[in-house]
């Protein structure tokens, strides 16, 4: 059994690349037998690896007992030469949370904090195949998906690593007894009050016994086989995703019909990452993700809330997550545009330049929504960039008659939270082209039209067309 636990280590440490040679590694030691045993492998790996160790302690301050084992675990780093950190909880209001899963945080939370003031690349966590069962139970008695049945991963969030995942408990403490290695239990760790334990003392032996003998293993297995699947489909997302996600300041901007056309176990995980990305940190359940994956149904609801004070909603075809802006006006813009020339608009991150080209030399398949082809002959200079302004009409090309065009905005989709930063260039005529969408119908470039107006809009980071196609063109 000594050799199997320490075999066990090493062999997942190169299958999984946990570690590379001269990495620096903090070692959670809570002073029970597995954080223990996990310290005593890496130790025995140490000098074959050129590791850099340091063991960090924290102290949730649960029991009165607890400063006990922060000083246990001292001796136990100065007698194997081993520099050691510890740390106590603050209890800080839990809010969302239950005790457990906030003295959890607050713990990991004090590991990086020690990786990062001693230049550790990764923290090496004791979990054990017994604890991935645990985890796995949980998550199934919680109704979890496939992200929970997953359990823990041998490595996650970029340094965490778990090196004893693949032994059981059985082996540790076989090994600690094997190399006369002195530990502590924690009392707590038989609470039944807890659900953890209950499952760890009542349900596991009671499906060991009735059941499956290797029930903790075929959960361990069925986890590993859960996390390749998992990986797949977030890969899949991850694909799917790209050009679909928007990012306006601190708000996620998504297209619902792009959402609605995705297989569900995809737009779950588009989701779930663009809510992650605004609430970093936050206590997120699988009924928030459920609220927000309803507003992307035809008759779903309007909003939902989510932590921290933050709202997923949807507007006129596309759904936000972030913080609601309040409905208010941009600052009107309004700038001559010079024939040939260009203007910037600095506030809104676009430049529109105009040209005039002979028909034979103009390109007009490279109409759509980003440039327009204008017959010259109909236009009457200057010419302007301004925003649109209520009660503003024209006559779109291709329909019948004048249209408003907040109408021809709420047509198109355009949320009202984007309306205001569309250029719209007119002449003393009127509206010449509303871009992204449509010019005037008077513009239309004809067989009489021998020199054209090329307007094209240049945008800054391109936060995704506006219009569903190339309306833009002004062609007959």
């Amino acid at each position: 059994m000594r050799q199997e636990v320490f075999s066990a280590v090493r062999r997942a440490i190169t299958t999984h690349r946990l570690l590379q040679t001269g990495e620096g590694v903090v070692v959670a030691v809570s002073g029970g037998a597995d954080s223990i045993a996990l310290l005593h492998c890496l130790l025995r790996l140490r000098e074959a690896w050129s590791l850099a160790l340091t063991v960090a302690h924290f102290d949730h301050r649960l029991r009165e007992t607890s400063r006990q084992d922060a000083l246990f675990v001292e001796r136990i780093a100065a007698s194997w030469g081993l520099p050691v950190t510890t740390g106590t909880w603050a209890r800080e209001e839990r809010r969302d949370r239950s005790l457990q899963e906030a003295a959890r945080r607050a713990r990991y939370r004090f590991l990086e904090e020690v990786a990062s003031r001693v230049g550790a690349t990764k923290i090496a966590l004791g979990h054990h195949r017994d604890d991935q069962a645990e985890t796995v139970l949980l998550h199934l008695l919680r109704g979890s998906g496939l992200r929970g049945l997953r359990g823990m991963l041998p490595q996650s969030d970029g340094r965490l690593i778990r090196p004893l995942l693949g032994v059981g408990r059985e082996d540790i403490e076989a090994y600690v007894k094997a190399h006369q290695l002195s530990f502590v239990e924690d009392p707590s760790n038989r609470d039944l009050r807890y659900r953890r334990n209950r499952i760890r003392w009542r349900l596991l032996p009671l499906l060991e016994q009735e059941y499956n003998p290797a029930v903790a293993r075929g959960l361990a297995r069925m986890a590993a086989l859960v996390a390749e699947d998992e990986a797949t489909l977030d890969a899949v997302a991850r694909e799917s995703s790209k050009g679909l996600v928007d990012i306006e300041g601190e708000r996620m901007c998504l297209r619902l019909s792009s959402l609605q056309a995705l297989a569900p176990a995809i737009r779950r995980r588009i989701l779930e990452r663009a809510i992650r990305s605004v609430t970093p940190g936050a206590y997120l359940t699988s009924s928030h993700l459920e609220a927000v994956d309803k507003l992307t149904t035809a008759d779903g609801p309007e909003a939902a809330s989510l932590p921290r004070n933050l709202r997923a909603w949807r507007s006129q075809g596309f759904l936000y997550v972030g913080r609601r802006r309040p409905e208010s006006r941009a600052p009107t813009v309004r700038e001559e545009l010079p024939v040939p020339g260009e203007v910037l608009i600095p506030g809104w991150g676009v430049t529109v330049e105009a040209a005039i080209q002979p028909v034979p030399m103009a390109d007009l398949r490279a109409a759509g929504p980003a440039r327009a082809y204008v017959d010259w002959k109909q236009v009457l200079p200057p010419l302007e960039v301004r925003s649109w302004r209520s009660g503003d009409r024209f006559h779109p090309l291709g329909l019948k008659g004048n249209k408003k065009l907040q109408d021809l905005f709420v047509d198109a989709k355009v949320p009202r939270e984007r309306r205001d930063q569309i250029p719209i260039v007119t002449d003393q005529k009127g509206i010449l082209w509303v871009s992204g969408l449509r010019i005037d119908e008077r513009g239309r470039v004809g067989g009489a039209t021998e020199q054209v107006l090329v307007l094209t809009l240049h945008r800054e980071g391109d936060l995704g067309d506006v219009s569903p196609g190339p309306m833009g063109l002004g062609i007959s």
